[in-house]
């Protein structure tokens, strides 16, 4: 009886050291994935920290605009280009908001068969109005921004 006893206590034991053994070493693995990932996160954040000082600080402007042509986002450069603030234009359609009336239906055309209907980058010049009225003539380039299955997911102008 005492070595049944003996031996079941030892068992557990066994098992009690096997459990806190496998518990560990899952734990390390964890705390060693999170490691990783937590610099992959501050690799990327850094990254994205550069490409906003380059997109705020570049004399170009860039418009981000969802698939429907709705702003999303522009830089300071569009608005001290156009004068037009971040607040003013967000949500609205950029086709609307840039393309002026004098924009005629044949650069309309190049730019819906480039850029909706091929998918394909399009560039060139269109005349607008500043946010004080005044004629503006502006280069400009259209890239789509495909998914995976080659729908437009967004516009970057």
């Amino acid at each position: 009886m005492v070595s049944a006893n003996i031996w079941s206590i030892t068992l557990f034991w066994y098992f009690i050291f096997v459990f806190l053994l496998f518990f560990s070493l899952l734990l390390l693995y964890i705390l060693r994935k999170s490691r990783k990932q937590l610099s992959n996160y501050k690799k990327s954040e850094q990254n994205f920290h550069k490409l906003s000082l380059l997109a705020n600080r570049t004399s170009s402007y860039f418009i981000i605009a969802d698939k429907d042509d709705k702003i999303e986002w522009v830089n300071e450069a569009f608005s001290r280009i156009t004068g037009f603030q971040p607040n003013e234009v967000i949500g609205k359609k950029n086709a609307e908001l840039m393309l002026s009336d004098y924009a005629n239906r044949k650069i309309r055309n190049e730019i819906f068969h480039a850029v909706l209907k091929n998918h394909k980058k399009y560039n060139g010049e269109i005349f607008s109005y500043t946010n004080s009225g005044k004629p503006i003539w502006l280069s400009i380039e259209i890239t789509p921004v495909l998914n995976d299955v080659g729908d437009i997911t967004q516009f970057v102008i």
